[in-house]
């Protein structure tokens, strides 16, 4: 936490220095605004800081988890990018834009989050899945304050140990027979944002 603020405080330092110089020049500010936009957004996100290591400890992590499941979730974009960088043949599955947080029990959301379940197991155990037209039909709701994003990716053909391997580079770890879940066969990546 201590290295994100860190470079909040560097980059707010910057755009005032180039606020004071583009005063002194008589520059006009929409360049920028655009470009300080960028990198806050870039310092807003703790998954660019030591991407590869970030998800060296995520694949440690897994080789131990007694629960192994085909999915992967990060509110990190830049995890994501690099995950596609090394993996271009990710596919993208589907967008929810606007998920409704509610704030008490709602039986139409709980029985499309017991489906959703039911068609990510399908996803990741499936040799080579089709279509998911259908399978994934999220509830509407309107007038919600409070809504969230969450875009699905899959891997086809490549189960989780073998993808995270992948990217860290090697076969530095090795999971357990028992800690393999059987019948995953595709990996999916999920990637949540709050709005």
């Amino acid at each position: 936490m201590l290295n994100v603020e860190l470079k909040q405080d560097l980059l707010l330092f910057e755009s005032k220095e180039q606020d004071l110089m583009k005063n002194l020049k008589g520059e006009t500010e929409d360049l920028h605004i655009i470009t300080a936009g960028n990198r806050t957004l870039e310092a807003d996100d703790p998954g660019h800081y030591m991407t590869k290591e970030r998800i060296m400890a995520w694949t440690r992590l897994m080789q131990h988890d007694q629960q192994a499941s085909g999915l992967f979730v990060t509110n990190s974009r830049a995890m994501l990018e690099y995950l596609i960088d090394i993996a271009p043949e990710i596919e993208k599955l589907i967008c929810f834009d606007a998920i409704p947080v509610f704030e008490n029990r709602v039986e139409e959301m709980e029985r499309w989050q017991v489906g959703l379940v039911e068609s990510l197991d399908m996803l990741a155990t499936n040799p080579l899945p089709s279509s998911t037209d259908g399978i994934f039909d999220a509830p509407a709701a309107e007038g919600f304050n409070r809504k969230v994003a969450l875009t699905l990716y899959i891997v086809p053909g490549e189960t989780p140990h073998d993808f995270f391997v992948r990217c860290v580079g090697g076969d530095l770890f090795c999971a357990k027979d028992e800690n393999k879940k059987a019948g995953i066969k595709n990996t999916l990546i999920g990637l949540f944002e709050t709005l």
